[in-house]
């Protein structure tokens, strides 16, 4: 007895031990849906200390023969929780800006992203600071040095594309072109499953760390593939034998949708799945039981809508298996923020967070 007694630390020491790692999410949406009091609670529920927050997309214009902004946040006030503790703004940029555009527009795109980026940056945190006004404050005095305390905040942006090796030399040169006009930023870009494989074929990007995303990692209008959103079966055959040469975090699904299927063929993704459920014109096999018009769209008999949303059986035990192969992560995220995709998977939430 005395001798296990003695042992006892060091098996414990052997257990796993949490790592102190940022719990973050991914704050993708533009609607202005958001209560701000329900984020709030949910943010200290969850422990909550890092967000991801889509500013805008950039795509091609066919009209303009040049790249332009799609969608912006600009209803500052329904992120305020989001921006109260460390935050990173993403653009997205469609593959299609770089397959298009010419070489020599590098630098240009890359100094319209950063001069919307910071125009967008300093509404938001303007919109903070006004937040710690208090009567009687001088707030033309008091308001600038708020601000410049929460510099701090965002001291990273985050660029989401799916290059491929046709487009690797011109975003690269973008990337490139981007961390010369932000100097004082840590960048970071969202590496898919693929590249991170076969990284040798698709480069590595010229930033600070990567994302890697663990979800959307099969074709999604293949009628065998099983899951387009989540597989562990396939986030498993990328992960195996890899070693990535960039510090990377990792992000983990809490959504998803329904692969609409006619036949052979792809019509497209149904969001609101869960609607077509609950008028029961799904039968048990995923097919249409008969013709039926929702929402626009209109359904035969037959159709196939496959649902794709994370298994909660197996999620949990495909984030251990791809933290341990990323083990000098700094941040583990969900994608995305909201409540109701919070609520289906908050046990699993709750458990990756207290151990990692």
């Amino acid at each position: 007895m005395r001798y296990l007694i003695l042992l006892l630390p060091i098996l414990l020491g052997c257990a796993h031990q949490p790592k102190q790692g940022s719990h973050a999410f991914y704050y993708w949406k533009f609607d202005n849906e958001s209560d701000p009091s329900t984020d709030t609670g949910l943010i200290r529920k969850l422990h909550v200390d890092h967000f991801y927050i889509h500013y805008f997309d950039v795509d091609w214009s066919e009209a303009l023969g040049m790249p332009v902004p799609k969608g912006a946040r600009y209803y500052f006030s329904d992120i305020t929780p989001m921006v109260n503790g460390t935050y990173c703004p993403v653009v997205f940029i469609t593959n299609r800006t770089f397959e298009t555009m010419g070489e020599d527009s590098c630098e240009w795109l890359a100094g319209k992203i950063t001069a919307k980026i910071n125009d967008m940056t300093a509404g938001f945190e303007e919109h903070a600071a006004g937040q710690a006004y208090k009567v009687g404050m001088n707030w033309l005095e008091e308001k600038p040095k708020i601000i410049a305390r929460r510099e701090g905040l965002h001291k990273e942006v985050q660029i989401d594309c799916d290059w491929t090796p046709a487009t690797k030399d011109k975003y690269f040169h973008f990337l490139r072109a981007f961390k010369a006009l932000n100097k004082e930023k840590e960048l970071s870009a969202t590496i898919r499953l693929y590249p991170y494989k076969y990284y040798r074929k698709m480069g590595i990007p010229p930033i600070d760390r990567g994302m890697l995303m663990c979800y959307n990692m099969d074709r999604i209008d293949k009628l065998a593939t099983a899951n387009s959103v989540f597989d562990k079966k396939v986030l498993t055959s990328y992960l195996v034998g890899t070693h990535y040469p960039l510090p990377l975090d990792v992000s983990f699904p809490i959504f998803g949708w329904y692969a609409w299927f006619r036949g052979n063929q792809f019509r497209g993704i149904v969001h609101d799945g869960d609607e077509v459920t609950k008028v029961g014109i799904l039968n048990s096999k995923s097919l249409i039981s008969r013709d039926t018009t929702l929402d626009g769209r209109f359904f035969r008999e037959g159709d196939l809508l496959r649902r794709e949303y994370p298994d909660s059986n197996t999620l949990k035990s495909a984030i251990d298996l791809a933290m341990r192969k990323v083990p000098a992560y700094r941040h583990v995220t969900f994608y995305h923020w909201d409540p109701n995709s919070i609520a289906a998977y908050e046990d699993i939430i709750q458990e990756t967070f207290a151990d990692y």
